[in-house]
């Protein structure tokens, strides 16, 4: 079953740019294409530049891969949570306190590139699992309406998005 991208009320409009970055309208296949250029990507780059930060106050490069796998597992459970028909508000994620709760040890390459493996194939089969239904079952996050297509089209756009910083910001 092909998932297709979300209708716009299914989502805030301020994900419309990490949605509209995703090429195709094949989440599981934008789901395994991201998760192999996403790790080519942060593997490629050296490991002193890894832990390079183009200003004072921004995180390291190696501190942004860690931040994309942190929401990528916050979407994951919002997905799930949304595909059981449970309709709570669940409460916002705060990237920057999270950042404050990761330690060194935390933060070595081939260690990330495995974590966002595994939680890239667990989604992979999770959205595998789901029927139309299920993907578009509403919740609130954050005080916005979401559903588990949204979510995971925003996943990919995610890891765009700040891969396009890094590149951008970090490597030039």
């Amino acid at each position: 079953m092909q998932i297709d991208k979300p209708n716009k009320d299914n989502y805030p409009k301020f994900y419309d740019p990490f949605i509209s970055s995703v090429k195709s309208n094949d989440l599981i296949k934008e789901l395994e294409t991201n998760c192999f250029y996403t790790i080519q990507f942060f593997k490629s780059i050296d490991k002193e530049k890894l832990l390079f930060k183009y200003q004072k106050n921004k995180w390291t490069i190696i501190q942004v891969f860690k931040h994309i796998i942190d929401c990528e597992e916050m979407y994951f459970k919002r997905s799930q949570h949304f595909s059981k028909l449970k309709d709570t508000n669940l409460p916002d994620f705060d990237v920057n306190k999270a950042m404050e709760l990761v330690s060194e040890e935390d933060l070595e390459i081939n260690k990330l590139v495995e974590e966002f493996k595994d939680i890239r194939r667990i989604q992979i089969e999770f959205f595998k699992s789901l029927t139309p239904n299920q993907l578009d079952f509403k919740g609130k996050a954050s005080g916005a309406v979401l559903t588990s297509r949204s979510l995971g089209y925003i996943s990919v756009g995610h890891s765009n998005h700040h891969i396009s910083i890094i590149e951008e910001r970090y490597l030039n």
